[in-house]
């Protein structure tokens, strides 16, 4: 019996994932697209879980500079949604309704 890796069992997750009466799986999207996400799972979840540790080349040029923000953060997220929230509902007092 061969082992299963993590991104294949990061695939099955993605797949029985619940949405709406169904799974993510059932929906008939693209078997290369649910492994790209699969893999884009996995690979978050290491670069959260393990230390990446990268010798500092100081002749390098920026090698001083701090790196940028790998994506957006959840906070960000969550403020942009608040922002959409409340811009739809001054839209619909001024509509009057």
């Amino acid at each position: 019996m061969q082992q299963e890796g993590p991104v294949e069992a990061a695939l099955a997750n993605v797949k029985n994932q619940s949405v709406g009466p169904g799974t993510l799986g059932e929906l008939g999207m693209s078997e290369s697209y649910l492994r790209r996400v699969a893999e884009s799972v996995t690979r978050e979840s290491f670069e959260d879980h393990y230390r990446i540790v990268v010798e500092a080349q100081p002749h390098a040029p920026g090698a001083h500079e701090e790196a940028a923000p790998q994506g957006i953060s959840v906070a960000m997220v969550v403020v942009g949604v608040i922002v959409l929230v409340l811009a739809g509902l001054f839209v619909l007092r001024r509509r009057g309704a």
